[in-house]
């Protein structure tokens, strides 16, 4: 049985990220990556395999490369410390571990992280917020409009 993909968004990115919903440019994912025109190369933290396959499906039909998919905190830190992927999606509620600990883990390797998650307590968006990621996408996520908004996240100027 395959996840529907388009539902509706809650929510996009964290305080001073968010989408205003002013028309901006979406072009595709190799022309925003601001390396030359290659695409953006993805690792997917994500726990539920239907969402990390629907992750999958939805961003290699917009050109990114998927360089791999993991469910644990100690996976996401060892394989993005190997592959060096320009993003990694991470959901925070993993199997094993969780996703504010590995993106911490990940401060030294130049990656950006973009949490996709459900979970929005304040505390978690504390815990995330103070992590400085390129972005926070909401689950349920919006198919069509994922691609940009990553595309969008990465290519925002970084404090």
């Amino acid at each position: 049985m395959r996840l529907e993909p388009a539902l509706p968004i809650v929510a996009m990115l964290l305080a001073g990220l968010a989408d205003d919903g002013g028309g901006r440019d979406e072009a595709a994912p190799e022309e925003q990556n601001g390396r030359g025109g290659s695409r953006l190369r993805i690792l997917i933290v994500e726990d539920e395999a239907l969402v990390a396959l629907d992750l999958e499906n939805i961003l290699r039909e917009a050109g990114f490369e998927i360089v791999d998919i993991v469910d644990t905190e100690s996976d996401a830190v060892a394989r993005a410390e190997h592959l060096r992927p320009d993003v990694v999606l991470m959901d925070i509620a993993l199997r094993q571990g969780d996703g504010i600990s590995a993106a911490r883990q990940l401060r030294n390797v130049p990656t950006q992280v973009v949490f996709v998650s459900g979970n929005s307590d304040p505390s978690t968006l504390a815990a995330v917020h103070a992590l400085a990621p390129a972005g926070f996408i909401r689950k349920p996520f919006a198919a069509e409009r994922l691609p940009a908004q990553i595309a969008q996240a990465v290519a925002r100027p970084r404090n």
